[in-house]
């Protein structure tokens, strides 16, 4: 399997060619797929990740501010029922952070209680994700993250207006 990032910043695009894809792949640890850097700023990647099957979504990432834990990888995982790991490098502007997202843990805690932010590179992080529950995609009581979607509805997601 291959993956290239598919949302690229202007000073990439002189050297690097944009994927069109969001493939996931199956391993011993479960389904895994990836979304690199810019990739995840945007909804529809982990999305069209989770409905791929992803059980677990990598987010290598260069994050910009602190709130980009609560308000980005969260929502990606309980969204799309799928663990996120945040890999953030220790050099961006908000150094450090990283953390796994679990599925059904929002809004059950504060990001930053349970997830403390670790500025530097020498933590571990330990989490135990349950592959059964991130295959599990209802939100709720009949309310099934991906069956009840109305695709037909989201022309707009993908009509070119820019």
């Amino acid at each position: 399997m291959s993956y290239r990032k598919v949302h690229l910043f202007s000073d990439e695009r002189m050297w690097a060619t944009a994927g069109s894809e969001y493939p996931v792949m199956d391993t011993p640890y479960g389904r895994i797929g990836i979304m690199m850097g810019y990739d995840g700023m945007f909804p529809e990647a982990a999305s069209c990740l989770g409905i791929n099957g992803a059980d677990v979504i990598l987010w290598p990432a260069r994050l910009q501010d602190g709130k980009e834990r609560t308000l980005i990888a969260v929502p990606r995982a309980v969204d799309n029922r799928c663990a996120v790991i945040l890999a953030n490098r220790v050099d961006a502007p908000f150094g450090g952070g990283s953390m796994i997202a679990l599925p059904a843990q929002f809004p059950v805690w504060d990001v930053d209680v349970a997830r403390p932010y670790y500025p530097d590179m020498h933590k571990i992080i330990l989490e135990v994700i349950e592959i059964a529950s991130a295959r599990q995609k209802n939100m709720m009581a009949n309310v099934h993250m991906f069956a009840k979607r109305q695709p037909w509805t989201y022309n707009a997601l993908v009509a070119d207006k820019h």
